[in-house]
C-alpha cells in the first residue's frame, strides 16, 4: 500500500512510519517541522515530502498524527485537496473536535477514527490495543482497522462512550498524578527513593514516565475533554469523603470494604497484587 503519515516527526508518527515500513509499505512522510521529518526520512528509509499536497498525492491511506487542535483543520484540508479515493485515519486522544471534520469530508474519502491505547515505546502491536471510534459504519471500520494492524486487539465505540471513558483513563489518571507531584515538590525524589516500596517505586515511575512520555498531551487532553470536569469533580467528592473519616478507622474500613467489592468484580482483580510485584522484578533485572 502507498501509505502517507502527516505529522511523522512527532512520538506517534515517528511509531507508526516504522510499522508501516516494516509491513512492506511504500511510506511518504510530511511533518511542518522539516529538519525532524527529513532526518527521520533518512533513518526510516522512506520519501520526505515539503508539502502536505505532496505527502497524500496518490496515496490509499493517509495517517493523520497531528496535535487534537490541529487535527480537524488537516483533515478539511486534505478534503479540499485529495481527488482519490483514500482511507484517512486520524488517531487523536478525545473525538469531540475532530468528529465534525470527519463527517463532512466527501464520499471518496473513508474515515476512520482509531484510539492507539499505547505509547510510542511499544515493541509489538499484539501487546497493543485500538479503540475504532464510530463515523458511520462502525462494523466496517473495524475491518478496515483490522486489515491495517492485524496484531492489534481491537474494540469499539461512539464518540460520547470514548471520550466519556477516556475521561476516567486518561484524564482522572494524569490529574491524579499531577496532584501527587506537586504534593512532593518539597521533597528531594532520591531521598525518597531511599524510603521507598513497592507501591512508592511504581508510583514513582508511573509520574515520571508520564512525565517524560506525555506532558505535551496532558494539557490537552485536561482542557479539552468535554467530560474533564465532571470527573474531576467526582475525585473531588472522594477526596472530601475520606479527608472527613481519615481519623475514624470503622470509617476507613468500611470504605474499603466497598472499593474491594467492586473491584473484585474486575477479571484481572485477583492477580493485580501479584503483578505489582512481578512489575518490580523487571524493573530490577
Amino acid at each position: 500500500m502507498n501509505i502517507a503519515i502527516i505529522g511523522a516527526a512527532g512520538n506517534m508518527g515517528k511509531w507508526f512510519t516504522s510499522y508501516f515500513v516494516k509491513a512492506g509499505n511504500k511510506v511518504k512522510i510530511y511533518d511542518v517541522n522539516k529538519e525532524a521529518s527529513e532526518a527521520l526520512a533518512k533513518e526510516a528509509g522512506v520519501e520526505h515530502t515539503t508539502t502536505l499536497h505532496q505527502c497524500i498525492n496518490k496515496s490509499d491511506i493517509l495517517l493523520v498524527s497531528t496535535p487534537i487542535d490541529v487535527t480537524p483543520k488537516i483533515i478539511a484540508k486534505i478534503g479540499k485537496i485529495t481527488k482519490q479515493s483514500a482511507l484517512l485515519v486520524e488517531i487523536t486522544s478525545i473525538k469531540a473536535q475532530v468528529m465534525p471534520a470527519l463527517k463532512r469530508l466527501k464520499k471518496h474519502i473513508t474515515p476512520l477514527s482509531l484510539h492507539p491505547l499505547f505509547g510510542p515505546g511499544l515493541t509489538d502491536l499484539k501487546f497493543g490495543r485500538m479503540i475504532v471510534v464510530k463515523v458511520n459504519d462502525v462494523k466496517r471500520e473495524v475491518e478496515l482497522a483490522r486489515m491495517l494492524f492485524p496484531e492489534a486487539k481491537l474494540t469499539s465505540c461512539t464518540l460520547k462512550e470514548h471520550d466519556k471513558m477516556v475521561a476516567y483513563s486518561l484524564t482522572l489518571p494524569y490529574f491524579m498524578n499531577l496532584a501527587y507531584g506537586l504534593s512532593i515538590l518539597n521533597l528531594n525524589i532520591a531521598d525518597l527513593r531511599q524510603h521507598a516500596g513497592t507501591t512508592l517505586s511504581l508510583q514513582l515511575d508511573l509520574l515520571e514516565g508520564i512525565i517524560q512520555g506525555s506532558k505535551h498531551l496532558i494539557p490537552t487532553i485536561l482542557a479539552e475533554n468535554p467530560y474533564s470536569l465532571k470527573v474531576t469533580n467526582k475525585y473531588f467528592k472522594a477526596l472530601k469523603t475520606i479527608s472527613e473519616n481519615l481519623n475514624k478507622e470503622k470509617e476507613l474500613k468500611k470504605i474499603l470494604l466497598k472499593l474491594e467489592k467492586h473491584l473484585s468484580s474486575d477479571p484481572n482483580y485477583q492477580r493485580a497484587y501479584q503483578t505489582l510485584y512481578d512489575l518490580t522484578k523487571k524493573k530490577s533485572c
